[in-house]
């Protein structure tokens, strides 16, 4: 049985904690087909799947058509993380390898997880039956790692700019090494 993971902080801290570890806040997987000549009711029949999004190109904003069928954090059990919407995602879709090298050979396809952070130092695991999944069906996956802006992230980000603006002041002070020509006061973010 799974074990329940809770997104939720401890009850009773002192004001002010901040947490570390734990799962991501929250996730979303998609699906996503590209193509020139895509046509979104084609990709639908083949994939026996209605798109989330879809659009040929030419419409409204699209460089490129295209077919994408995502699942949400919100839309699922509390305890369910990036590999089990993964495995979500792709027990709705065909699992023949024939129709992903169809579909590969016409189109751009991955699979994208977003994932969204309220602290840092979450993290998830994508399990080997779900590497083998993707495998299987020739699917790439990418993740963006997008974080919320805190106390935590703020008080880094001061300290980054402390510590560039100080490293700034160092080279502009520092002599100029024949080994290092590129490196000079008048472009100090060269090295």
């Amino acid at each position: 049985m799974k074990k329940p993971i809770s997104r939720r902080e401890p009850a009773g801290a002192p004001e002010g904690t901040a947490w570390f570890g734990g799962p991501v806040d929250r996730w979303k997987v998609a699906l996503r087909v590209y193509g020139e000549e895509l046509d979104p009711d084609r990709i639908s029949a083949i994939l026996r799947c209605e798109p989330s999004s879809a659009a040929r190109k030419g419409a409204r904003f699209p460089k490129k058509g295209r077919w994408i069928f995502e699942i949400e954090s919100r839309n699922c059990d509390p305890s369910d993380d990036v590999d089990d919407g993964v495995k979500m995602l792709l027990a709705r879709l065909p699992s023949e390898p024939g129709v992903w090298a169809s579909l590969a050979n016409s189109y751009s396809i991955d699979v994208f997880c977003g994932i969204f952070l309220k602290s840092r130092n979450r993290g998830f695991g994508i399990s080997a039956e779900v590497s083998r999944s993707l495998s299987d069906r020739g699917l790439q996956i990418g993740f963006d790692l997008y974080c919320e802006a805190g106390p935590v992230n703020e008080t880094r980000l001061k300290e980054l700019a402390v510590a560039r603006q100080r490293s700034k002041e160092l080279r502009s002070i520092a002599p100029q090494s024949a080994q290092y020509p590129e490196a000079s006061a008048a472009d100090p973010t060269r090295f």
